[in-house]
């Protein structure tokens, strides 16, 4: 307090400067076109940073775990351009209203899309955005785009096996919801305005704290202090890249292994380089393994602890890390 960050809101501008920036010849239709595709993979992106952490430890894992995590990625993309693009408000809310009211049979979806045409009674956000999908001029730059989330809602979700939808939608509501109620709702879904804690005001000498205990508000700690991290590095890479006199910053993280993930390794690639200094705490090299798990989140852990320069060690009994030690001092 009094702080809150709405980081929809928070990427859909950051998009714009970029386009704006990067795309200064187009048309503004074209613009808004180019933008609407980059905020929704942002969005997507940040989901699964989050629904990486929301799954370790269930059962399964694996190849089973990038599958769901792959048909969520394609429910996320479909419900975020049907919002963007139909003009319907970028919320928490309306997100999760879109995807749990979309038709889940192909009867329903026909008898759906019949009302949605007459667009009389619209009583639900995804009833309004598809009505406004259907008064938008073929000329649209993208309509092919368009035709595809028309495609995904009406043909291929309606028709996917009642348990296939069950397991991507859980998949979908475990790291949404927390951002609907309480806590979350308050900090990243604000209804009133309020100070915004962009990621920036680090560059400017400020301190954020992320004041949400792990071991006091559990999953909902690790929800949020992961989903800032994410923003905070990926505005630190475009920052640098903008400004090559910006201010240098650093991230700070005890208990490390509570907050990592795949992203950590490519960030710390170009960390250097986008000015930030990156310090991880952890008691040993096997919490890391744990949470990473696999023969990919070892390989990418190595990697990640390869671009980490400097290692201190201190008294260990973790077999592991000592062995791990030794060979990268000898």
């Amino acid at each position: 307090r009094p702080y809150s960050f709405n980081f929809l809101e928070y990427e859909k501008k950051q998009v714009k400067l970029t386009v704006e920036r990067q795309f200064a010849d187009e048309t503004e239709e074209d613009k808004e076109a180019i933008a609407a595709a980059f905020l929704t993979e942002n969005i997507v992106n940040l989901f699964s940073a989050i629904m990486e952490v929301a799954q370790r430890g269930s059962a399964g894992g694996g190849n089973n775990d990038a599958y769901w995590l792959n048909s969520v990625r394609q429910l996320l993309r479909n419900a975020l351009g049907l919002l963007i693009l139909s003009g319907e408000r970028l919320t928490f809310q309306n997100l999760h209203s879109v995807i749990m009211s979309a038709p889940s049979s192909i009867e329903e979806a026909d008898s759906l899309a019949q009302l949605c045409v007459e667009g009389e009674g619209s009583s639900s956000v995804f009833e309004r955005c598809v009505h406004a999908f259907y008064q938008l001029d073929d000329e649209h730059p993208r309509m092919n785009d368009c035709l595809l989330i028309m495609r995904f809602w009406f043909k291929e979700f309606p028709a996917l096996a009642p348990e296939t939808r069950s397991i991507t939608l859980s998949y979908f509501t475990g790291a949404a919801d927390p951002f609907l109620r309480g806590t979350l709702k308050q900090l990243f879904s604000p209804e009133s305005d309020s100070k915004q804690l962009n990621p920036e005001l680090a560059r400017e000498g400020k301190v954020i704290i992320m004041a949400l205990p792990v071991k006091e508000y559990f999953e909902l700690g690790q929800f949020a202090q992961v989903l800032y991290k994410f923003i905070f590095q990926r505005s630190a890479e475009r920052g640098a890249g903008i400004d090559e006199d910006i201010n240098p910053a650093f991230l700070w993280a005890d208990e490390a292994q509570f907050f990592i993930n795949s992203h950590d390794m490519l960030f710390q690639t170009t960390a250097r380089s986008s000015k930030v200094a990156t310090v991880y705490l952890t008691q040993n090299i096997s919490n890391y393994y744990a949470i990473m798990s696999g023969e990919k989140g070892k390989a990418e852990t190595d990697s990640l602890l390869g671009n980490f320069v400097t290692k201190i060690f201190h008294s260990n009994t973790d077999g592991v890390t000592n062995i791990w030690s030794a060979e990268v001092i000898s």
